[in-house]
């Protein structure tokens, strides 16, 4: 119906991008997040994606103190890493707990 195809119009976004040719172009099904992968390694297609979408930084804790914070030895700076690692993993468990397969950061991560 005339009103069905008027639907799907609102539905429809044609981009485009800068370099390719004609024979490039490709109808996609779904969701395209135009996003520059953290790491070369990362897939750059997910089927059936469960988005986490972060709008805080996505890195391990900065301490909160207009003081300087003195590191005056070896194993202090260990510790202070130590405790930074740990909390970063703990980040990334969380994360995966939520059951998401691809996480946004509007900051990006570290």
């Amino acid at each position: 119906s005339e009103a069905n195809m008027i639907c799907m119009q609102k539905l429809i976004k044609v981009d485009g991008k800068v370099g390719g040719s004609i024979e490039d172009t490709k109808l996609v099904k779904g969701v395209v997040i135009d996003k520059n992968m953290s790491h070369s390694q990362m897939p750059h297609e997910i089927q059936n994606a469960k988005i986490a979408i972060l709008t805080c930084p996505f890195e391990p804790p900065k301490p909160k103190t207009k003081h300087k914070l003195d590191v005056k030895s070896a194993a202090e700076y260990e510790e202070l890493r130590k405790y930074e690692k740990e909390t970063f993993v703990e980040m990334i468990k969380q994360v995966k707990a939520s059951g998401a397969n691809l996480a946004i950061c509007q900051w990006g991560f570290d």
